[in-house]
Protein backbone atom coordinates (compact mmCIF):
# COMPACT_ATOMS: atom_id res chain seq x y z
CA UNK A 1 0.00 0.00 0.00
CA UNK A 2 2.98 2.28 0.47
CA UNK A 3 4.03 4.26 -2.55
CA UNK A 4 7.57 4.86 -1.31
CA UNK A 5 10.37 2.62 -0.17
CA UNK A 6 12.97 0.44 -1.86
CA UNK A 7 10.36 -2.09 -3.06
CA UNK A 8 7.83 0.47 -4.28
CA UNK A 9 6.33 -0.67 -7.58
CA UNK A 10 6.64 -4.40 -6.85
CA UNK A 11 3.55 -6.58 -6.60
CA UNK A 12 3.65 -9.53 -4.18
CA UNK A 13 1.06 -12.31 -4.27
CA UNK A 14 0.97 -13.56 -0.67
CA UNK A 15 -0.43 -17.11 -0.60
CA UNK A 16 0.83 -17.88 2.88
CA UNK A 17 -0.76 -18.40 6.26
CA UNK A 18 -0.19 -18.32 10.01
CA UNK A 19 3.23 -16.81 10.75
CA UNK A 20 6.41 -17.34 8.73
CA UNK A 21 5.03 -16.44 5.29
CA UNK A 22 2.84 -13.54 6.48
CA UNK A 23 5.79 -12.14 8.46
CA UNK A 24 8.02 -12.21 5.37
CA UNK A 25 5.41 -10.46 3.22
CA UNK A 26 4.74 -7.94 6.02
CA UNK A 27 8.40 -6.93 5.77
CA UNK A 28 8.05 -6.57 1.99
CA UNK A 29 4.99 -4.34 2.51
CA UNK A 30 6.92 -2.30 5.10
CA UNK A 31 9.56 -1.68 2.41
CA UNK A 32 6.98 -0.37 -0.07
CA UNK A 33 5.84 -3.44 -2.02
CA UNK A 34 2.15 -3.80 -2.81
CA UNK A 35 1.16 -7.06 -1.13
CA UNK A 36 -2.08 -8.87 -1.92
CA UNK A 37 -2.91 -11.44 0.76
CA UNK A 38 -4.92 -14.37 -0.63
CA UNK A 39 -7.05 -16.23 1.92
CA UNK A 40 -9.35 -19.21 1.65
CA UNK A 41 -13.09 -18.74 2.25
CA UNK A 42 -13.55 -18.11 5.96
CA UNK A 43 -10.03 -16.73 6.28
CA UNK A 44 -6.71 -18.24 7.19
CA UNK A 45 -6.28 -20.39 10.28
CA UNK A 46 -4.66 -17.62 12.33
CA UNK A 47 -7.36 -15.02 11.71
CA UNK A 48 -9.29 -15.52 14.96
CA UNK A 49 -6.65 -17.09 17.22
CA UNK A 50 -6.24 -15.38 20.59
CA UNK A 51 -3.96 -16.05 23.54
CA UNK A 52 -4.89 -18.38 26.38
CA UNK A 53 -7.48 -16.97 28.74
CA UNK A 54 -8.49 -14.22 26.29
CA UNK A 55 -12.05 -14.52 24.99
CA UNK A 56 -12.93 -11.48 22.86
CA UNK A 57 -16.33 -11.02 21.24
CA UNK A 58 -16.99 -13.28 18.25
CA UNK A 59 -15.42 -11.98 15.05
CA UNK A 60 -12.60 -9.98 16.66
CA UNK A 61 -9.38 -10.54 14.73
CA UNK A 62 -6.41 -12.09 16.50
CA UNK A 63 -3.57 -9.72 17.35
CA UNK A 64 -0.95 -11.89 15.66
CA UNK A 65 -3.02 -11.96 12.46
CA UNK A 66 -3.45 -8.18 12.53
CA UNK A 67 0.25 -7.58 13.19
CA UNK A 68 1.48 -9.95 10.46
CA UNK A 69 -0.89 -8.62 7.80
CA UNK A 70 -0.58 -4.87 8.24
CA UNK A 71 -0.06 -2.87 5.09
CA UNK A 72 -1.57 -5.52 2.82
CA UNK A 73 -4.65 -5.72 0.67
CA UNK A 74 -6.69 -8.89 0.92
CA UNK A 75 -8.74 -11.12 -1.30
CA UNK A 76 -10.70 -14.30 -0.57
CA UNK A 77 -10.37 -17.04 -3.19
CA UNK A 78 -11.39 -20.66 -3.31
CA UNK A 79 -8.43 -21.95 -5.30
CA UNK A 80 -10.08 -25.36 -5.42
CA UNK A 81 -12.67 -23.92 -7.81
CA UNK A 82 -11.97 -23.14 -11.46
CA UNK A 83 -12.93 -19.47 -10.98
CA UNK A 84 -10.66 -19.15 -7.94
CA UNK A 85 -7.73 -20.75 -9.79
CA UNK A 86 -8.28 -18.43 -12.76
CA UNK A 87 -8.29 -15.31 -10.56
CA UNK A 88 -5.15 -16.56 -8.80
CA UNK A 89 -3.38 -17.23 -12.12
CA UNK A 90 -4.23 -13.70 -13.28
CA UNK A 91 -2.90 -12.20 -10.03
CA UNK A 92 0.34 -14.18 -10.27
CA UNK A 93 0.77 -13.41 -13.98
CA UNK A 94 1.09 -9.72 -13.06
CA UNK A 95 3.06 -10.22 -9.86
CA UNK A 96 6.77 -9.84 -9.29
CA UNK A 97 6.89 -12.18 -6.30
CA UNK A 98 4.82 -15.17 -5.13
CA UNK A 99 5.22 -16.17 -1.46
CA UNK A 100 3.74 -19.33 -0.01
CA UNK A 101 4.23 -21.75 2.84
CA UNK A 102 1.95 -24.47 1.53
CA UNK A 103 3.46 -27.89 0.91
CA UNK A 104 4.82 -28.47 -2.59
CA UNK A 105 2.36 -31.33 -3.23
CA UNK A 106 -0.63 -29.16 -2.27
CA UNK A 107 0.57 -26.31 -4.48
CA UNK A 108 0.94 -28.62 -7.46
CA UNK A 109 -2.58 -30.03 -6.91
CA UNK A 110 -3.93 -26.46 -6.95
CA UNK A 111 -1.97 -25.59 -10.11
CA UNK A 112 0.30 -23.25 -8.15
CA UNK A 113 3.61 -25.10 -8.41
CA UNK A 114 6.65 -23.22 -9.68
CA UNK A 115 6.70 -24.89 -13.10
CA UNK A 116 3.08 -23.98 -13.85
CA UNK A 117 3.30 -20.37 -12.62
CA UNK A 118 6.59 -19.77 -14.42
CA UNK A 119 4.90 -20.62 -17.73
CA UNK A 120 2.73 -17.49 -17.52
CA UNK A 121 5.30 -15.36 -15.67
CA UNK A 122 8.91 -16.42 -16.31
CA UNK A 123 10.31 -13.47 -14.33
CA UNK A 124 8.37 -14.43 -11.19
CA UNK A 125 10.33 -14.76 -7.96
CA UNK A 126 8.82 -17.86 -6.34
CA UNK A 127 9.48 -18.08 -2.60
CA UNK A 128 8.31 -21.09 -0.63
CA UNK A 129 8.78 -21.16 3.13
CA UNK A 130 9.32 -24.65 4.52
CA UNK A 131 9.86 -25.79 8.09
CA UNK A 132 12.37 -28.41 6.97
CA UNK A 133 14.05 -26.68 4.03
CA UNK A 134 13.81 -27.44 0.30
CA UNK A 135 15.82 -30.70 0.27
CA UNK A 136 15.93 -33.94 2.19
CA UNK A 137 13.44 -36.58 3.31
CA UNK A 138 11.30 -34.13 5.31
CA UNK A 139 11.25 -31.28 2.76
CA UNK A 140 7.57 -31.73 1.93
CA UNK A 141 6.28 -32.25 5.46
CA UNK A 142 4.00 -29.69 7.06
CA UNK A 143 5.39 -27.68 9.98
CA UNK A 144 3.83 -25.44 12.62
CA UNK A 145 5.44 -23.66 15.56
CA UNK A 146 4.64 -26.24 18.24
CA UNK A 147 6.05 -29.08 16.17
CA UNK A 148 9.18 -27.04 15.40
CA UNK A 149 9.72 -26.39 19.11
CA UNK A 150 9.27 -30.06 19.94
CA UNK A 151 11.50 -31.33 17.14
CA UNK A 152 14.21 -28.77 17.81
CA UNK A 153 14.25 -29.46 21.56
CA UNK A 154 12.98 -26.07 22.73
CA UNK A 155 9.80 -27.58 24.15
CA UNK A 156 11.85 -29.91 26.37
CA UNK A 157 13.71 -27.03 28.02
CA UNK A 158 10.83 -24.56 28.33
CA UNK A 159 8.70 -24.04 31.41
CA UNK A 160 9.23 -24.94 35.06
CA UNK A 161 11.53 -27.90 35.73
CA UNK A 162 8.91 -29.60 37.91
CA UNK A 163 5.95 -28.92 35.62
CA UNK A 164 4.67 -29.42 32.13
Amino acid sequence: MADTGPLSGLLVADFSRVLAGPYATMLLADMGAEVVKVERPGGELNRYVHGPGFAPPRGVLGTQYVAMNRGKRGICLDVHSELGREVMRRLVAGADVFVTNYRREALERMGLGYEELALSNPRLVYARVSGFGPLGPDADKAMLDGAAQARGGLAAISGPSDGH
